[in-house]
């Protein structure tokens, strides 16, 4: 499968990649325009696979569906979606354990507060999406910091 050549984005590693799934930002839109344009239709939402060390896992590439008349002028947001417990999920919270168990343990020590938890500079770690020569594919690379030299998790 190439992918070769369909770089998208580099994401750093946060709670809601490690759970949730995680936000296409608008500058990264237009690539999935051109691979598939149905995509960018408003409530619009497909399964896709994501290929990550020779495996394939199922999410969803979900158009977000907002009230358009109140939100006047705003983009669209395209979303990867994926449950906690998703096999997806759990591979993303496997290769990238440090993260999770610092993040695991800033939650307890919030509670229930829906702030944004930063990863200090020793624990970034991040993900680069690439588009496949499948619109139904995308591939993930998962890269941690050993030292300080990037490697690809696998």
């Amino acid at each position: 499968m190439d992918y070769d050549n369909g770089f998208i984005l580099q994401k750093a590693v946060d709670w809601s990649l490690l759970n949730d799934g995680m936000t296409i930002p608008v500058s990264a839109c237009s690539l999935f325009r051109a691979c598939d344009e149905s995509i960018l239709t408003h409530e619009q939402s497909k399964d896709i696979k994501i290929l990550i060390d020779g495996e394939f896992y199922n999410a969803k590439l979900k158009n977000q569906n907002f009230v358009q008349s109140n939100w006047a002028g705003h983009k669209d947001v395209i979303q990867i979606r994926y449950s906690r417990q998703s096999p997806l999920a759990i591979k993303l919270r496997d290769i990238f354990q440090k993260s999770y168990a610092y993040l695991f343990a800033q939650k307890q020590e919030l509670g229930k507060s829906k702030r944004q938890i930063p990863l200090p500079d020793n624990l970034q770690e991040y993900i680069l999406l690439y588009l496949t020569s499948s619109p139904d594919v995308l591939y993930m690379e998962c890269c941690y910091n050993k030292g300080r030299v990037w490697v690809q998790a696998g």
